[in-house]
């Protein structure tokens, strides 16, 4: 009996879930994509989530998880346009020259080519920034009381000056 297995795109519904390649948190709100079967056993039917660039680094190297391919991730009509192509820039890399991004916290990021020993990191190729930046440039373009308001539903810390929220909310 062979077993269906598929990807599949959804928003985080709390900070609570984890990517099970780089081991972080994936904040509310953010794309993630989950490896899914049937539901055959009663215990459900998602086999864990991943941020969208850990997810097609994973379908690449991993021997248990297939290949991200965007015709067949189920759902995927229903994310913001920003987030498919953060996901078909991922996709498309090739694991060739990449950035280190840091999965929640900071915007900080630096050209890298050699591999990454920090769990807390994931390789990103350079043509994600982009679209990474304007999700920031979006979260800058807000008032604190707004940015405070997304924090606080987030469970994340709410102090400090405006670049600080930012951060904070970037994650």
């Amino acid at each position: 009996l062979a077993l269906l297995l598929w990807w599949e795109f959804d928003y985080a519904k709390s900070a609570r879930s984890q990517c099970k390649s780089c081991k972080t948190k994936i904040q509310k709100d953010m794309p993630r994509l989950q490896w899914t079967t049937e539901e055959s056993d009663h215990h459900g039917s998602g086999l864990g989530f991943f941020h969208l660039q850990c997810a097609a680094q994973a379908g690449r190297s991993w021997k248990t998880l297939k290949q991200v391919v965007l015709a067949e991730v189920r759902h995927l009509d229903n994310s913001k346009s920003e987030d498919r192509n953060i996901l078909e820039l991922a996709v498309q890399s090739d694991g060739g020259a990449a950035v280190t991004l840091p999965i929640a916290g900071t915007s900080v990021v630096h050209a890298k080519t050699e591999a990454v020993d920090d769990p807390t990191k994931v390789e990103v190729p350079a043509a994600v920034l982009a679209a990474l930046a304007s999700k920031e440039a979006e979260l800058a373009g807000k008032k604190n009381d707004e940015l405070k308001a997304m924090l606080k539903s987030n469970d994340q810390s709410m102090s400090g000056n405006k670049a600080r929220l930012v951060q904070n909310g970037y994650g």
